[in-house]
């Protein structure tokens, strides 16, 4: 049985700074959230410069996931897209239930 994504339930958004474009991020976070769990999307962030933190990134990637998938793999693929970002130099800061279990910026 294949698990379906449910595209109605945001599970965890991801803003991200430093980054080339959307497909480049889409290059770099697709590969480590592979899953047929798993649904992501990168899009420009809307309130982008508008102010000062993490809200005012150029890019949010939203992460969306099947029903079935426990937190320990909700927090797996969270913590290596964040890892991979971060890997690459960019700023990344998640934004969802379980901020505390992911890892932190050491920058």
């Amino acid at each position: 049985m294949t698990d379906e994504v449910d595209l109605s339930e945001l599970d965890c958004k991801i803003f991200v700074s430093g980054a080339g474009g959307r497909d480049q991020l889409d290059a770099w976070i697709n590969p480590v959230a592979a899953g047929g769990d798993t649904e992501i999307f990168v899009g420009e962030n809307e309130d982008a410069g508008a102010g000062h933190g993490f809200l005012f990134f150029d890019h949010v990637v939203e992460v969306y996931f099947a029903r079935q998938a426990d937190l320990n793999r909700r927090v797996g693929v969270v913590s290596a897209i964040l890892n991979e970002l971060r890997r690459r130099g960019l700023s990344a800061v998640a934004a969802c239930d379980y901020e505390e279990r992911l890892p932190r910026d050491r920058s």
